[in-house]
């Protein structure tokens, strides 16, 4: 759910307002109100400073050697320090890298004349003897050639020929081939020299190796320090001078359930404050807060948007969904024991920061078990075959393809009317009953279509519940509007019934990944049964192409079980929710990066 915001103002003689300030940031639950001010210059310095400390963070990650022997002797103190010298081995290496590339381009180019002496050509050329160096394709070299001038074949490199022609100084070789220079080293000193850049990258890899956890963790808290530096500057920028300067004047959104505490503060600072109840057209922070298994799905709604300040969280609504659409696409109880346990087993050995995302795991590894015991299928078996008749009654409670079928598109219709309910529920709040009268009336409508096609439990009684529904639309549709405007309007609406039957069989995905899945894994099985009948290697085979193949479609249709179920949330429920979104985040001054 949104947590209710109240809107503070804050009138701060300005001798007293640094110390104002840094009491708020121990309090940490004022989110500023951002003015449209010019940044201030150390703003800006310190947002390309704290943007460098993560970039550093990240390039010492990405040269960490779990395996490397650390010397605690080499460790460095001082942050600035560690942020020198990183740029200056980045710096290096970058620099190395470029020689490496161009010795290696002279090394490709050299290496077909093989090892020479430089000053031997010039011994030639001063007794007047000329060189000349060639290449062609095999096929064009011409042996007529080598009699008729002083020729000598360097090298044979399929498809291509290297030789070199010896000439006075007023001779000159007429012959169809590429004239080329001389490498101005040999392949023999290039390699050399390639060996010495290389040891020099790998001395430059291991002092970043050594910069260790040490390292990183003085690093993160420098970064909090500049952030935290950062924010209480931009507060200075935000904060409005009156009187002639001498009262700052500053703004932000406090958290109902904070509130006691920036009260009993601005009381012991004596502080003026204004305060007052947030309106939609304030557009106050968004901040969630959600029941333990909803908050795991908090991510998910953050990928799409935040709700808007006016309307309902629907993290609480979709998280069951998704979780069981999840189950559903992937759908093979053997793979969601593996997501399961591998969940549980690296939760207990994980970073905290990872908990929320591996408990998620878990219940989808345990949604996935479930609807694989449902469907039927565990590793690519079909449980349903007679091979495990011994299950009894336990088959019972299997679905068969029609059945998952047919309950794929009774969860979609379930979902999509849940979802005009809570499209109600939010008109009702924002702007009145007469705002909901035309989802509710599409609700209507879609049972009474539901139980003449399907059902048939009424009997002509829908008939007129559909006429009725479709009377609410065109009278109700906008309220605001005269009746013939609203009937116009509300024409156009009813055409939208096309748009919940796309809805409606947007949910066959369901079924279909949850079958191509099962199928995949019924094709690794079967290939690996027949690796069994080679001599020697193939219960071998059949093992390591089981691993392989059910890895890899794991992989694939885990991929697919989160993406459209993601789908069938933004698109399909927040549609008919009528979600509207565009919130911001709630950020607290004081808060950690």
């Amino acid at each position: 759910m949104i947590v209710p915001m109240k809107k503070y103002h804050f009138f701060v003689f300005h001798k007293d307002h640094t110390g104002f300030i840094e009491g708020l940031k121990k309090l940490g639950v004022l989110h500023i109100i951002q003015n449209e001010v010019m940044v201030s210059q150390t703003v800006v310095e310190l947002k390309d400073k704290l943007k460098k400390i993560r970039e550093s963070i990240h390039y010492l990650h990405s040269h960490k050697i779990e395996s490397f022997q650390y010397n605690s002797d080499n460790i460095i103190q001082k942050p600035e320090d560690i942020l020198s010298k990183i740029s200056d081995l980045q710096l290096e290496k970058q620099q190395s890298d470029l020689k490496l590339q161009n010795v290696n381009k002279a090394i490709t180019y050299a290496e077909p004349w093989g090892l020479f002496d430089p000053s031997t050509l010039k011994n030639l050329q001063a007794a007047g003897v000329y060189t000349r160096m060639f290449s062609c394709l095999e096929k064009d070299f011409d042996p007529s050639w080598a009699k008729e001038y002083r020729l000598e074949i360097i090298n044979v490199r399929r498809p291509h020929i290297y030789f070199i022609i010896f000439l006075h100084k007023d001779e000159h070789a007429d012959i169809k081939a590429d004239l080329q220079s001389w490498p101005e080293q040999d392949a023999g000193t290039l390699m050399v020299d390639k060996d010495k850049i290389l040891e020099r990258l790998q001395k430059i890899n291991n002092e970043l190796a050594e910069m260790n956890d040490y390292e990183i963790d003085c690093l993160r808290h420098y970064e909090q320090e500049v952030y935290t530096l950062m924010q209480i500057h931009e507060v200075h920028d935000q904060s409005l001078r009156l009187n002639d300067e001498k009262v700052m004047l500053l703004s932000g959104f406090v958290p109902n359930s904070a509130e006691v505490n920036l009260q009993q503060y601005c009381e012991d600072e004596k502080i003026l404050t204004v305060h007052t109840p947030v309106k939609p057209t304030d557009n106050p922070p968004i901040f969630l807060k959600n029941n333990r298994f909803s908050e795991l799905y908090e991510f998910i709604g953050k990928l799409y948007s935040f709700p808007s300040y006016s309307e309902l969280d629907l993290t609480p609504f979709f998280a069951p969904f998704f979780m069981m659409f999840f189950g559903l696409c992937l759908g093979d109880a053997g793979y969601g024991l593996l997501i399961l346990i591998g969940a549980t087993l690296y939760k207990r050995k994980a970073n905290r920061a990872l908990h929320s995302l591996l408990s998620l795991g878990q219940w989808l590894g345990l949604a996935t078990v479930i609807f694989g015991i449902v469907t039927g299928t565990f590793f690519g078996l079909n449980l349903l075959g007679d091979k495990f008749a011994f299950l009894g009654s336990v088959r019972n409670i299997m679905l068969d393809s029609n059945q998952i079928f047919n309950f794929a598109l009774i969860l979609g219709f379930i979902q999509i009317i849940f979802g005009l309910g809570i499209q109600i529920a939010n008109k009702v709040k924002q702007y009145g009953w007469k705002y909901a009268v035309t989802p509710l009336a599409w609700i209507f409508m879609l049972f009474a279509i539901a139980d003449i096609s399907i059902l048939k439990l009424t009997g002509p009684v829908s008939m007129y519940v559909i006429y009725g529904a479709i009377g609410a639309i065109l009278l109700f549709n906008d309220p605001d509007s005269g009746i013939l405007p609203n009937i116009g309007k509300g024409i156009w609406e009813l055409y939208g019934i096309t748009g919940f039957v796309g809805d409606l069989l947007s949910y066959i995905r369901l079924f279909a990944l949850g079958i191509s899945g099962a199928i995949l894994g019924l094709v690794v099985n079967d290939i690996a049964l027949r690796m069994l009948s080679i001599d020697w290697i193939g219960p071998i085979l059949f093992i390591v192409f089981l691993i392989f193949g059910h890895g890899l479609n794991l992989m694939i249709s885990t991929l697919g079980a989160f993406v459209h179920p993601l789908r069938l949330t933004f698109v399909e429920f927040y549609k008919n929710a009528g979600f509207t979104g565009g919130g911001k985040e709630y950020k607290p001054f004081g808060g950690k990066v």
